[in-house]
């Protein structure tokens, strides 16, 4: 009796179902074995995993199942995103917009106040107050908008950005 040994360990059922037929089109028999349906399985207990669908194949076709597997697993890691800290695709994606201050504005003025100090001495400051109200006025109204893309595991709750 030939022993079989897990190769992939997916979240869903979609992912198992197309790692799996793409090992049968190559002729390689595999089988799956949902964890989620599965009363032994104590949540936990298995070194922390969460239940998902393990896709198994013989001992003996293990290697040439993993060289087909790598290259759509890595495909599925960059177009999917996932947890880097549980490895879990079962991520939930929201915008968050940030309001911020633009600095040049600022610099821009404090640059001038002090040319216009250093140009035309402390006896003409009253009429760099105008100068001082614009761009004050224009750093203080002045906003940038920002989104980023934030997730959060649906299974260990971490927070992450996703990098491209």
């Amino acid at each position: 009796m030939e022993y079989t040994k897990v190769l992939l360990h997916c979240d869903n059922e979609f992912y198992a179902d197309e790692v799996s037929s793409l090992l049968e089109k190559e002729g390689i028999a595999c089988r799956l074995h949902d964890e989620r349906n599965d009363t032994a399985y104590s949540y936990g207990a298995h070194g922390g995993n969460l239940p998902g669908i393990e896709v198994r194949v013989n001992e003996s076709d293990y290697e040439r199942a993993l060289a087909l597997v790598k290259p759509v697993e890595e495909a599925h890691r960059q177009f999917v995103p996932w947890c880097p800290e549980c490895g879990s695709d079962d991520v939930e994606h929201t915008v968050v917009k940030e309001r911020r201050r633009p600095w040049g504005p600022l610099v821009l003025l404090i640059v001038l106040i002090l040319a216009f100090l250093f140009f035309y001495k402390t006896d003409y400051l009253w009429a760099a107050i105008p100068f001082i109200a614009f761009f004050g006025a224009v750093f203080f109204f002045s906003f940038r908008t920002t989104e980023r893309d934030m997730y959060r595991c649906r299974k260990c709750n971490h927070t992450f950005t996703r990098n491209r």
